[in-house]
Parts: structure tokens; sequence; C-alpha cells
């Protein structure tokens, strides 16, 4: 929702949660749905070739993820994944911004390459 200011407000879901400004689903936003649930971070995972086991907790998820996967710097790469998807959900909330794959995968890339300067040569 957009005010007369052109702020975006932070819809209060039924449930006294927000709904995720993410998706158009109306659907509460919690961890589970920003990072895993909704469409738009399930296009980002599918990116990176992570697939997540949807009957699990969110450690049970990680530890799934941590072992089907092939990545060496597995948490690195979640971690950094996770966090622009969180920056650019806070960057539609607070400076009206539009949020696209592209933006978030060219996003991604950019935090990876400043995080490669602390790991060594033979892993990157």
């Amino acid at each position: 929702m957009t005010t007369a200011s052109g702020q975006t407000q932070h819809k209060k879901h039924a449930d006294n949660g927000y709904t995720c400004v993410m998706c158009n689903l109306g659907a509460e936003e919690d961890i589970l749905h920003l990072f895993f649930d909704c469409p738009f971070a399930q296009s980002s995972w599918q990116t990176l070739q992570i697939q997540w086991n949807n009957d699990s907790d969110l450690i049970s998820k990680l530890i799934h993820a941590r072992v089907h996967n092939n990545h060496i710097l597995f948490m690195e790469i979640f971690l950094v994944a996770a966090w622009e998807l969180w920056k650019l959900r806070n960057a539609k909330i607070f400076n009206q911004e539009t949020v696209s794959r592209q933006k978030w995968v060219s996003n991604f890339k950019n935090q990876v390459h400043l995080h490669l300067l602390r790991v060594k040569e033979s892993l990157h």
C-alpha cells in the first residue's frame, strides 16, 4: 500500500504479523515465508541451485540443504543470499524501490566478490 506521500506502508496481516512485500500472495511475513516460501525467494534459491526441504523447521532446512549441496562454502553462500533478500525487502519498504531477481543476482554477485577477498584463492 502506498500513502499520498508515496511511502510504502507495511500492511498488517490478520494474524498480527505483516504481509510479505516481496510477493502478492497476501501471506504473513515470517522468517520461513520471507526466506523460503515466498516465490521471490524461491526463484533466488533456484538461481543458486539450492533446494530446500519444505517439511521442516529452519535448522532442519539448513542441515538438509548443506548435506545435499555441493557448495564448499554453503553457509557463507546462504548467509549472503539471505542478507541480500533482506536488504531488498527493506529497500522496498523504506525507499519504495522495486525488487527484481536481476537486482538480487547483481547484489549477490557484488557481495560474493567482496567476500572472496577473504577466501583462499584455491576455494574461489
